[in-house]
């Protein structure tokens, strides 16, 4: 059985964390903003993707990924 990698584990909340507070940081600054809605628009797709990437390094930690690296 696979050994848990805790240091995924760990990365994957703080990286979706870090997805919705960027959202709802630059989500206050909308008003200021001189075409809001490309600008949420451009901020959706980025804190999604930082969401997925805190997603996947969630996942691959649980399953045990090891990455690239050579243990014998």
């Amino acid at each position: 059985m696979r050994q848990k990698n805790w240091r995924l584990i760990i990365s994957g909340p703080i990286f979706m964390l870090g997805a919705v507070a960027f959202f709802w940081l630059m989500a206050g600054q909308m008003p200021q903003s001189t075409d809001p809605s490309g600008m949420m628009r451009d901020v959706g797709e980025v804190s999604g993707l930082i969401g997925t990437i805190g997603l996947a390094l969630l996942v691959a930690g649980l399953l045990g990924w090891q990455g690239l690296s050579k243990k014998h």
